[in-house]
C-alpha cells in the first residue's frame, strides 16, 4: 500500500526513490517507508521516544530492511521491526 503524499517525505537510497513518514504511537515511534513509484510492501521501523529520526537515519534503516529481506515493489504485508540500543531486530 503506498503511503500519501500529504505529510510524508520523498528520499533516495540507492537509486530507489521511496516515501517516508513519523507516526508517534504510545508505543514509540513508527517510522514507515515505502517504495515512491508505485504500491507495495511497507516497511514500519519502531524507534523509541525522544529518537531524532532524521533522513540519514530512515535511509539506513531502508537498507537494514532490505538485507532482511524487504522488497518494497512486492506486494504483501508489511515488514516490521525495532530498533533499540541492542540493534535492528524484525518482529
Amino acid at each position: 500500500m503506498a503511503l500519501a503524499v500529504r505529510g510524508s517525505r520523498l528520499i533516495t537510497v540507492d537509486g530507489t526513490r521511496y516515501r517516508w513518514v513519523v507516526s508517534p504511537d504510545a508505543a514509540g515511534l513508527a517510522v514507515v517507508a515505502g517504495w515512491a513509484d508505485g504500491d507495495g510492501a511497507r516497511m514500519v521501523t519502531w524507534r523509541e521516544h525522544g529518537t531524532i529520526v532524521a533522513p540519514g537515519e530512515v535511509a539506513a534503516l531502508i537498507r537494514r530492511a532490505r538485507e532482511h529481506g524487504w522488497n518494497p515493489r512486492e506486494r504483501g504485508p508489511q515488514h516490521t521491526f525495532r530498533r533499540d540500543a541492542a540493534g535492528c531486530r524484525r518482529l
